[in-house]
């Protein structure tokens, strides 16, 4: 039978319309989703019987409310695998959101005593309204200013993917950050993989650490991150995306594969501390990065 992975159990988000995913099962296969407002299933406010991919975008729209969701698979032909464990989730008015200087509106998500953008950054202006500099040609992207990019110049991949920035845009006095928010540190970004299980000394290594955390992080199913998308359940909801990567030569690179996630922390004047997470993996890697290169950008709420 198929297991139930996100939306997370207990978890709380804002939109009226949230996609459904769950662990594979043999190709010639086909899935039926269940959600209603009873823990019974008694009466499903949505039913599908005929999906046939793991995942599901919602095209109805659900109230304000709690929900339980599950599923199972099935031939085509009556015989049906029994459901999987039922998940509750939350649609919530109260749910937070951040809006940066260009109009943006991010969800933010609660994970242990943080609050952290479910999104990446995609703003092309500095707190103080200032432009952050658009680099397209690649032989002007090796500079020692903040610039950002939208992986390979295209525009819909900064709204699904958000913008990648230099590291010195990141650490840029104007502040990239939304009004109260900003780009976390190190050790910000190390307690939420404590939270996420990871004890003191994997956090503090370098290279991949720990277990399952980085699955915890990446959304789930395939519709962004290429298969297998290793461990990815989302548990977290943060819906880390791949948004790839902008080489110091200018070029990008790994799309739909990885996303890179600067810190605020500098090792030297010209090296930041920053996180990846692979479509094939469900560690985390921290280690330094050049500040030429681009990454996405997650913030946190200020204390």
């Amino acid at each position: 039978k198929p297991v139930a992975l996100s939306p997370p159990d207990s978890s709380v988000i804002s939109i009226h319309y949230p996609s459904f995913y769950w662990s594979p099962v043999p190709p010639g296969l086909i899935y039926e989703l269940e959600i209603d407002d009873s823990d019974d299933f008694s009466s499903p406010e949505i039913w599908h019987s005929d999906l046939n991919l793991p995942e599901y975008m919602l095209s109805e729209y659900l109230d304000y409310g709690t929900y339980y969701w599950r599923v199972r698979c099935g031939n085509g032909e009556g015989d049906w695998s029994m459901w999987s464990n039922g998940l509750s989730f939350s649609i919530s008015s109260q749910t937070d959101f951040v809006i940066d200087v260009d109009g943006n509106v991010y969800p933010a998500v609660r994970i242990g005593n943080q609050w952290w953008m479910a999104e990446n950054l995609k703003t092309t202006r500095y707190r103080n309204g200032d432009g952050i500099k658009l680099i397209t040609n690649y032989r002007a992207w090796n500079t020692l200013i903040g610039v950002y990019g939208m992986h390979n110049n295209n525009m819909s991949n900064k709204e699904t993917y958000g913008c990648l920035y230099n590291g010195y845009a990141v650490n840029e006095s104007r502040n990239i950050a939304p009004e109260g928010w900003h780009v976390p540190t190190d050790a910000e970004w190390k307690e939420l993989e404590m939270h996420l299980g990871m004890n003191q000394s994997e956090a503090d290594a370098s290279g991949w650490r720990g277990e399952n955390e980085g699955g915890k992080l990446k959304a789930a199913g395939t519709s962004y991150w290429i298969s297998p998308n290793t461990g990815a359940t989302d548990e977290s909801g943060l819906t880390a995306l791949p948004g790839g990567y902008r080489c110091e030569n200018g070029h990008f690179m790994n799309l739909f594969l990885s996303g890179y996630f600067w810190t605020a922390s500098e090792y030297s004047s010209g090296v930041a501390w920053f996180r990846q997470l692979d479509y094939d993996r469900s560690q985390i890697y921290r280690n330094k990065g050049i500040k030429y290169s681009g990454y996405s950008v997650r913030c946190i709420r200020d204390n």
